[in-house]
């Protein structure tokens, strides 16, 4: 079957964005522009973790865990 790995809460871009930035120790300024939202888009989207649950699967490791990751691997690939 398929199985979506997620924590079954929405998170916002920007919020994702933030974090990684943060973690970067940058700062940058972030400007929304409406002009470029359409009515049609998805306001939220998360997944249902439900069926991970039922085979008794838990998240081990946070989104900024997961983020600091990511960030951790470019930063060793980049400088390589």
């Amino acid at each position: 079957g398929v199985y979506n790995v997620c924590s079954g809460r929405a998170v916002k871009i920007r919020s994702i964005v933030e974090t990684l930035v943060s973690l970067a120790g940058g700062g940058i300024d972030f400007v929304q522009d409406a002009g470029k939202k359409r009515p049609t888009d998805t306001v939220a989207i998360y997944g249902d973790p439900s069926r991970l649950s039922g085979l008794g699967w838990s998240p081990r490791y946070s989104l900024e865990d997961g983020l600091t990751e990511v960030l951790d691997f470019w930063r060793k690939k980049v400088s390589s």
